[in-house]
This record gives structure tokens, C-alpha cells and sequence, in this order.
């Protein structure tokens, strides 16, 4: 595979704020394949996570599928993702470009209200205030994030991925705008999404 053929099985990821849910379904869309956020399966409502057998028995199922665009860091189903993709797409933005966007869908998620995945929101109190933000987790993974993942691309199980990586979002851009239109790749079916639980919304990964 080249970067103009990604594939019909691939994963995204990026630190929080890169923009990969808005890049995996621009993707799967192009693509005319299904999208899954799975965000959208680890949450449950009051911003529990799901029992971590339960959440690989549902990607598992997601994954049996002929393709997909996923998109999520998860690591205790990476086996699972990441075995069955063809194709890593790593959004590996500045730091400082990812705090941006991050503080800003953040407040803006707070400010509307807006529901994302179960019956969760965003609140000042979680942006700010709590030990597990999203801030504080990309500040311990700036660094960390880029040493492991060129350590999994070299292990046996992943070393057959075709990895493309993007420093800025306009080479993301250009890359979506060069693939081939829907109907010319084949597609029948457009853009869907995955919903394997009824209830869960879809927005960019937290």
C-alpha cells in the first residue's frame, strides 16, 4: 500500500485535540467506509469506563468487519485495533497546537452543554480542576507518546502496518483531498458510523 491506498481496515491516532474523530470520519467518508469512535464504547454514562472484557468483546465485533476507520488510543485493546488494521494514520501534532484545540472544544463543550458520549458533558470543574484532565494526560504524553509507538511499530505483530504520519493538519487535508471521490472507489454505502450500543454519542476522542 502507498499513502494514496490506506486501506480498508485502519486506525488514528493522536494526543487528545489532534482531531481524530473529525479526521476519521472525514476519512471513512472519503473512503466510503464505517466509522467507529471508540470513545464512544469505553464511556458510560457519569463518565464511568466499561468493564475492560466488555470493551474487547465489542471492538472484537467491530473489528470482524471488511472495513472500518477507527480511531482511539486505547492500549488494553490494541491487540485487537491495531492486529486487525492495515493501515496506522498517527496525527502527531505540536503540542502546543493540540492544547489549543483541546482548551477550545473543551470550553465549548462546557459551555453548550453539549452531550457526548452515554449522558456525560464537559464541565469547568473536570478542564480544570481534576487529576485526570486531558491537559495533564497530554503533558505526560508529549514525549513518551512518540518513543512508544515507534517502539510498537518494530515489534513483530505491527511491524506489517503501513504507518503514515502527519505533523500538521494540512497535510492531513491534502492527503483526504487526494484520495479518490466515493463513488470512484466503489463505495456503496457513503459515510456511516458503528453503533454497536444504543445511547452513545460521537465526538473528538477525550
Amino acid at each position: 500500500m502507498s499513502r494514496r491506498t490506506p486501506g480498508r481496515r485502519i486506525v488514528v491516532v493522536g494526543l487528545a485535540g489532534s482531531g481524530k474523530t473529525t479526521f476519521a470520519r472525514a476519512l471513512a467518508a472519503r473512503l466510503g467506509l464505517p466509522h467507529l469512535e471508540l470513545d464512544a464504547l469505553h464511556w458510560l454514562p457519569g463518565w464511568s469506563m466499561r468493564e475492560t472484557a466488555d470493551f474487547q468483546r465489542l471492538v472484537a465485533a467491530a473489528c470482524d468487519r471488511p472495513g472500518w476507520v477507527l480511531d482511539g488510543n486505547y492500549s488494553k485493546i490494541r491487540s485487537l485495533t491495531w492486529g486487525s488494521a492495515e493501515t496506522i494514520i498517527w496525527l502527531d501534532y505540536p503540542f502546543w497546537l493540540t492544547s489549543w484545540r483541546l482548551l477550545r472544544r473543551s470550553l465549548n463543550w462546557a459551555w453548550r452543554r453539549e452531550l457526548l458520549w452515554g449522558t456525560n458533558r464537559e464541565s469547568l470543574v473536570h478542564i480544570f480542576l481534576s487529576t485526570d484532565n486531558l491537559f495533564l494526560y497530554n503533558w505526560r504524553k508529549r514525549r513518551s507518546r512518540e518513543r512508544e509507538f515507534r517502539q510498537l511499530f518494530r515489534e513483530p505483530p505491527f511491524q506489517r502496518l503501513q504507518v503514515i504520519v502527519f505533523r500538521r493538519p494540512g497535510e492531513a487535508k491534502r492527503f483526504l483531498a487526494r484520495l479518490p471521490e466515493p463513488d470512484s472507489a466503489g463505495s456503496a454505502g457513503g459515510k456511516r458510523e458503528i453503533e454497536p450500543t444504543p445511547g452513545t454519542g460521537a465526538s473528538d476522542s477525550r
